[in-house]
């Protein structure tokens, strides 16, 4: 945690349905009526910014019924005459009204009831939630975009506006049930962060202090796939040779996420981080590799064959240089593996073995590797209750013999 600033992240609230969500989602409704404005291209250059003005602080109001749709077509209009750079605008005067009508729609209410951890089973239940106000919503989003990349691009004198509160707010938002709209805060933090260097080290600590919790304390925060998105675009702005900071991330946060109960849900995403460091440095596989066989899941089949897959395709992307250095503790884990009894697991494990670049290298390393993997696809091959996987296991064996029959009889 950073001295002063109160973690970002509030509890997950209890599992609500889309009723009740519409009803809470704002609190400070405000009955006005949205008077007629003139349109933006039907006023004098000189008069447009302070009409925009204007037009921004009408659609700070959070509004109900008709003045929705006023609302919305409002913010239609805002967002195209942005979009289409149809004047020029002063940041400093634009800003603070643009940013103050954002903060006025990032409300997280929480609402009583136990906190409920993500399940994986009624996960793509929870993505079908929609709120009621998410039609201006979206389109607020989209103009805050547009103004991130055109208005506010340079950031001078906008450091007082787009600051650690407005950070704290749009990190809390990533716990809406709403997939679409955490879509849109992870697009929008990525483009503060690219435009604001002064905030780089705060969100990547604010990031950091989510996923810990994440991992240590309650696996309920709704907007994790969307948190690693995110911190995937932020390793494409690192500069290279990596800084101890950043490995530290990857072996004390992005690592130890593979031990966590609801894994299979952002395992994609955790795979893709995980990825951008070994391409960025082959030699982190090792670490990577390494922390995987530490957190390898027992009695669950289901992470077993993701583990196994990523796996496969980290030993790949590191390539012939680097993957040398895990060589016996890699192999000598996947023969542990070859006990298990499971049939997509053993299933998963033989296609492993025949690998085009994993057979490569025990072929390389056969004096290292065969007394290793030989008695396991043997074990499998003779003891596994599955016809065809042990069919596959004979086919390996017969492979490797024909490559070296002598070491292969060995090891038999």
């Amino acid at each position: 945690m950073i001295k002063g600033i109160d973690p970002p992240v509030e509890p997950f609230p209890y599992k609500r349905t889309k009723e009740v969500l519409e009803e809470m989602r704002y609190n400070n409704y405000v009955d006005v009526q949205l008077n007629p404005l003139p349109y933006l291209r039907d006023v004098p250059l000189e008069e447009k910014q302070s009409l925009f003005i204007s037009k921004v602080r009408q659609c700070t109001n959070i509004v109900r019924g008709p003045a929705r749709e006023t609302k919305y077509t409002i913010l239609v209009e805002l967002r195209d005459f942005v979009r289409d750079k149809q004047a020029t605008l002063s940041p400093t005067v634009v800003c603070p009204e643009v940013i103050r009508m954002f903060l006025a729609h990032l409300t997280w209410i929480n609402c009583p009831g136990e906190p409920r951890p993500l399940d994986y089973d009624d996960y793509e239940i929870e993505d079908e939630i929609i709120h009621t106000h998410f039609p201006e919503l979206s389109i607020l989003y989209q103009l805050i975009l547009y103004c991130l990349q055109t208005i506010f691009s340079d950031p001078s004198g906008l450091e007082n506006v787009v600051d650690r509160i407005l950070v704290h707010k749009i990190l809390n938002q990533f716990q809406s049930d709403c997939p679409a709209e955490r879509t849109y805060m992870k697009m929008i933090l990525f483009r503060i962060y690219r435009n604001f260097r002064n905030l780089q080290s705060f969100i990547r600590k604010q990031i950091s202090n989510i996923l810990l919790s994440f991992i240590y304390e309650r696996e309920d925060f709704a907007g994790i796939r969307e948190i690693l998105i995110l911190y995937e675009s932020i390793e494409t702005e690192l500069a290279l040779p990596l800084e101890n900071e950043h490995k530290l991330f990857l072996q004390k946060v992005l690592i130890p996420l593979h031990g966590t109960k609801s894994f299979p849900i952002f395992q994609e995403e955790l795979y893709s981080c995980l990825a951008e460091y070994v391409y960025m440095d082959s030699s982190l596989g090792k670490m990577i590799l390494d922390g995987m066989i530490a957190y390898w899941p027992k009695n669950n089949s289901r992470k077993e064959i993701v583990f196994l897959r990523q796996m496969r395709e980290f030993a790949s992307t590191m390539g012939a240089v680097d993957f040398p250095a895990i060589l016996e503790p890699y192999y000598r884990h996947l023969s542990k593996v070859a006990l298990t009894n499971h049939f997509k697991v053993a299933d998963e494990l033989i296609g492993l073995l025949k690998d085009d670049f994993i057979f490569r290298t025990i072929e390389e390393y056969s004096e290292l590797l065969m007394p290793i993997i030989v008695p396991a696809l043997k074990r499998i091959s003779e003891e596994h209750w599955n016809n065809m996987i042990a069919y596959q296991a004979r086919k390996t064996l017969r492979r490797l013999e024909k490559w070296s029959f002598n070491l292969h009889s060995t090891c038999m």
